[in-house]
């Protein structure tokens, strides 16, 4: 991928993203299958006006894939290019939906691909014509966007009154999980942060300042989260920028934490999960409780105006070595 200027954040967001196996084709067949069924609705002479204007970012999207050789068979016009491929159409599209990324400055890689997964499921949700936040209707058109099918992952948040014990629960939709990093003991490989200490911290029972619904005493409850549904890909964002105020000119600042962190080859949710809680008789250690790591995107420098990000990404086997 080309860079348009410092855009490094947009073409390592980018190439994650085609890392995802089975990604870009389902978001292929999902887009033409609403197309057609958008096409069935129209007229023969505004059909082609119809091709170009539903579904803009999807569309952007998807023929930079084509360009990068990501999207087999190719969309008709934009096939695999001998070249680096440009990215300015999708720069373009999402210049129309957001003004975080106008201009050709430096951003946050996982801002840009978190507003990327959020719009692209915005605008296939119009363009199904169901309100996807109704899991009713969902249930009832049997639709499941690629966007909710590799990005959507269900928290049961539970309160626990410390008084008299009365509980509410709620669902909330993660995209991807933000991660604390934290510091080690000595700097030794042993003692460093690992993507596991930040799971269990997220996940970790907090105490709540709350008042109870149910009794006068109640003034906190504890809180404890497990996951109901898991997606096909696991975005992890380890919070690398720390934002620090200065006590005598009130300037805001970004300090960002270097320390290391570990990484297994692969990523268990299992103990955070429900079924993966004790005594469940569906707790049984499976395969499909991994997450195998594909790619990594790195921000090289000290804060986060400045800096280059780079991916480091594994892709399909079905790749040619030309490829």
């Amino acid at each position: 991928l080309r860079n348009l200027g410092n855009t490094c954040y947009l073409n390592s967001s980018l190439q994650i993203l085609f890392s995802v196996p089975g990604f870009i084709d389902d978001l292929y067949k999902t887009y033409q299958t609403l197309l057609n069924e958008k096409g069935a609705n129209t007229n023969h002479e505004s059909n082609e006006n119809n091709k170009t204007q539903t579904m803009p970012l999807c569309r952007a999207l998807l023929k930079v894939a084509s360009m990068a050789g990501i999207l087999k068979p190719s969309m008709k016009g934009y096939d695999k290019r001998s070249t680096a491929a440009t990215p300015t159409i999708l720069k373009t599209a999402m210049d129309e939906l957001t003004d975080k990324f106008i201009g050709y400055e430096q951003r946050d890689a996982h801002e840009f691909l978190s507003d990327l997964i959020d719009l692209l499921h915005d605008e296939l949700s119009a363009a199904s014509g169901v309100e996807m936040n109704d899991d009713e209707e969902k249930k009832k058109c049997n639709i499941r966007l690629p966007t909710d099918e590799y990005f959507r992952m269900e928290v049961d948040v539970c309160l626990t009154c410390s008084s008299c014990k009365y509980s509410r629960s709620k669902t909330e939709m993660y995209r991807h999980l933000s991660l604390d990093v934290g510091t080690s003991k000595d700097g030794s490989e042993h003692s460093l942060w690992t993507i596991g200490k930040g799971l269990e911290q997220f996940f970790r029972l907090e105490t709540r300042d709350i008042k109870c619904e149910k009794c006068e005493n109640g003034k906190s409850a504890m809180q404890t989260m497990s996951i109901l549904s898991r997606p096909k890909a696991l975005l992890i964002h380890l919070k690398r920028f720390i934002v620090e105020s200065n006590t005598n000119n009130g300037q805001i600042t970004l300090r960002k934490n270097v320390e290391q962190v570990k990484a297994d080859d692969a990523i268990s949710l299992r103990s955070f999960s429900k079924k993966g809680q004790k005594g469940n008789a569906n707790s049984e250690k499976s395969d499909d409780d991994n997450y195998d790591i594909l790619g990594v995107v790195r921000h090289i420098g000290s804060t986060a105006n400045s800096g280059h990000y780079t991916a480091d990404a594994r892709r399909a086997e079905t790749l040619s070595k030309n490829e």
